[in-house]
């Protein structure tokens, strides 16, 4: 079964979840709910429902369900103040809460190209208009993997083809051109950006103008 619901796409058979055409992670448990989630919609799920169609013949408490419906809110993008998908019942259950749709009908259009990127080795990550965080978080837009890095190391801004980077408060701090940022710092083609250990090139198609000859 595949659908898709806002900028997301689900594939029960391939075990996936997509937004944007990137893999979000899921937790199996996390996965599970979504699932029967969508499975019932636009019904309500009861509390026993998911306990016996995510943890069968397992007793777990409340507070494991709440820690899952928390990730499963947090790989979508919301929140129990500020909910989008999944709708709570209190005292019941949850409810998946949006329109499914086949993605053959309802394709998620594709992102415009990027004038901007990172490079790490073969790695190439674009860099769409608009604010990206830098991170170890699986959600972050710029992930990096390595414990040097803090969960929301730093941020990126793109506009017209221009960024500029600041760090958020970061353990290991970061760097351009090996110089400690304050603040937000211009980037140029070629930057080098260390987030703690890692360190990442900036590119961009935005070149400056020639200086003009005077006669």
């Amino acid at each position: 079964m595949a659908l898709a619901f806002g900028r997301f796409v689900f594939d029960a058979g391939r075990h996936q979840l997509l937004a944007d055409g990137t893999d979000v992670h899921l937790s199996l448990k996390a996965f599970a709910l979504l699932t029967l989630l969508l499975d019932e919609r636009p019904w309500v799920v009861t509390k026993s429902e998911i306990h016996q169609g995510v943890w069968p013949g397992v007793f777990v408490s409340d507070s494991t369900l709440n820690s899952v419906v928390a990730e499963l809110r947090s790989a979508l993008g919301e929140s129990a103040h500020d909910p989008v998908f999944i709708r709570t019942v209190h005292g019941v259950g949850y409810a998946f809460a949006r329109e499914a749709t086949d993605p053959d009908t309802a394709a998620v259009p594709p992102a415009p190209p990027a004038d901007c990127w990172l490079a790490a080795g073969e790695r190439r990550i674009p860099l769409q208009e608009g604010e990206h965080i830098v991170g170890r978080e699986c959600h972050a837009a710029v992930p990096i993997d390595d414990l040097s890095v803090s969960r929301r190391h730093a941020r990126l801004v793109v506009t017209g083809g221009r960024a500029t980077v600041e760090d958020l408060g970061s353990k290991n701090g970061t760097f351009v051109g090996g110089m400690p940022t304050t603040g937000q710092v211009a980037l140029e083609d070629g930057a080098r950006i260390q987030f703690g250990a890692a360190v990442l090139t900036f590119r961009t198609l935005a070149a400056p103008a020639s200086t003009p000859t005077v006669a």
